[in-house]
């Protein structure tokens, strides 16, 4: 695989940063993912503005240049031949002295990668079993709004999901709300609407999450954002997630615990499948 390192395109196998960059010493950083339909990364613009977002708030002076991100994108696409996969933005604070205190990191590192998709994104009706993580989000902190490069909470939730041998984990505030899970944002159907977790839960506010609230407003269905206690949650009428790779994905059991079918979910799923293959890209 060809990825792109500062400046530089070459074999992922020669591929290096200093073991002095403050992303890998402290995962000062932050990062985006991005799905790639036909040749072309889905919500471009959206993904930058977030990332662009983090880098403010973080202080990294990293200017985020569509036309340059979109060049790179567009070369790794054609170095690696793949139409379909998943692209990976990923910028540091770059070397800097010990410690850590940001002055002297001047140089912010640029890693951009193409990945396959994952296992089983293809079958015909994907779906994935959680169950409840003894971990829990804290609502107050920051980094919340932000895709930051340190992610061992999203670790150990994974770790935690694969040691019970479930596809992923709920997370719950450490008050007991639903929050999240350790890769995609929640949703569930009570009644006629469509609900998910605010971002005063501590999610992510994911892109797919942002449109997903854009296709229910243009479309005149109704949807709200609330704080819902753990224990209601198999109770809903129906459970997805939404994330950048997999689009959405239909909850089947928590804790064990079957759930009913998500009524809408075929017609939204062909709804941002269709805005994701219209969405510009330079």
């Amino acid at each position: 695989m060809i990825v792109f390192v500062n400046d530089t395109f070459t074999e992922e196998e020669k591929a290096s940063i200093s073991v002095f960059d403050r992303g890998f010493l402290y995962g000062d950083g932050c990062f985006e993912t991005l799905r790639v339909y036909q040749g072309k990364p889905a919500f471009w613009q959206k993904h930058l503005n977030r990332l662009t977002r983090a880098l403010e708030a973080f202080s990294i002076s990293f200017s985020v240049d569509p036309a340059r991100l979109a060049e790179i994108a567009t070369r790794l696409l054609k170095e690696n031949g793949r139409l379909e996969g998943i692209l990976r933005i990923q910028v540091t604070r770059g070397v800097g002295p010990r410690g850590y205190s940001t002055v002297g990191s001047k140089n912010p590192s640029l890693i951009m990668s193409l990945h396959p998709l994952p296992r089983g994104i293809a079958e015909t009706n994907p779906s994935w079993r959680l169950q409840t993580s003894a971990l829990r989000i804290q609502r107050d902190t920051p980094l919340n709004a932000h895709k930051s490069s340190n992610k061992l909470l999203q670790v150990l939730a994974k770790q935690e999901a694969e040691q019970g041998g479930v596809d992923d984990v709920l997370l719950l505030t450490q008050d007991g709300f639903v929050s999240e899970t350790s890769s995609a944002n929640l949703f569930w159907i009570d009644g006629p609407t469509i609900k998910t977790p605010p971002e005063s839960a501590g999610i992510l506010p994911g892109i797919t999450r942002e449109v997903i609230l854009e296709i229910c407003q243009s479309l005149g269905w109704p949807y709200a954002e609330e704080l819902l206690p753990g224990g209601q949650l198999p109770q809903m009428n129906g459970v997805f997630l939404s994330q950048s790779v997999w689009e959405m994905i239909p909850v089947v059991s928590i804790d064990q615990r079957q759930l009913e079918p998500c009524r809408p979910f075929v017609s939204l799923q062909g709804e941002l499948r269709k805005r994701a293959l219209e969405s510009p890209f330079p």
